[in-house]
């Protein structure tokens, strides 16, 4: 993709589903070059940490509803009777 950034800025902002933002690259590519490609690549490492934060998030998620799980059955056990 970062390739696709430095060829083509515009068609990587595209691929990345974000048209309104294609469109202002294609203008900074018309206008100058550099600022278009960086503009791109910098998307590009947005939407890398977009998808970490989510991944994270939904680990995070995951991880309290098992330790909501392992919470309720300890509850639920009865506590022991001591012999006699």
């Amino acid at each position: 993709m970062i390739l696709l950034a430095i060829l083509f800025p515009p068609l990587a902002v595209l691929i990345l589903g974000k048209p309104f933002q294609s469109i202002i690259n294609l203008i900074l590519c018309l206008c100058f070059y550099i600022p278009g490609m960086i503009h791109a690549i910098l998307l590009i490492q947005q939407k890398k940490e977009e998808k970490i934060l989510k991944q994270t998030q939904m680990m995070q998620e995951r991880m309290h509803q098992q330790t909501l799980a392992v919470l309720a059955v300890t509850r639920a056990q009865p506590p022991a009777i001591p012999n006699k």
